[in-house]
């Protein structure tokens, strides 16, 4: 008889702890995607207001 090399997908009885921590690293990753996406998010809003406000600082000194 010969062995078969073709491995199963893991089922609910055959799942290891490789198998069970993949989607934790997923949802961690998708987090920490969410974070940097806000994290920059509110940099640009800060930066286009400072922008705006020293324009107007500018603007205000030299009567432009």
């Amino acid at each position: 008889m010969s062995c078969s090399l073709v491995s199963a997908p893991p089922t609910l009885n055959t799942m290891t702890a490789t198998h069970a921590i993949q989607p934790i690293l997923s949802i961690n990753e998708s987090v920490y995607k969410v974070k940097i996406l806000m994290k920059y998010s509110v940099y640009y809003l800060y930066e286009t207001y400072l922008s705006r406000k020293i324009s107007k600082m500018i603007g205000d000194v030299f009567n432009v």
